[in-house]
């Protein structure tokens, strides 16, 4: 996966109600332990700012609750726009859970 890189990230961002947030993770090579780095902020002010715990598992539940979903149907979610070219219709059908 890290194809010998010793430092990978990711980062998603997101707008929900006109509220803008960002995702980041981050995982550095250690010799005997990897540095593994969470980080969610919200845009407020026009500024991102860190919001909640910046822990993975308090992330996870702050992103599914903003989201309305959890990360399998994200990601879910993802794959079928990126296979389908975004109809509202399959989109909503997607987001209700009937998918």
């Amino acid at each position: 996966m890290s194809q010998g890189s010793l430092k990978l990230q990711v980062s998603l961002r997101f707008l929900v109600n006109q509220t803008e947030y960002l995702v980041f993770r981050s995982w550095s090579y250690r010799t005997k332990t990897p540095q593994v780095t969470f980080k969610l902020e919200k845009q407020i002010n026009g500024d991102f700012q860190p919001f909640g715990e910046q822990k993975e598992a308090e992330i996870n539940a702050i992103v599914e609750k903003v989201l309305g979903m959890n990360l399998k149907l994200l990601l879910k979610l993802f794959c079928f726009l990126k296979d389908n070219l975004m109809s509202s219709s399959k989109v909503k059908v997607l987001i209700d859970g009937r998918f």
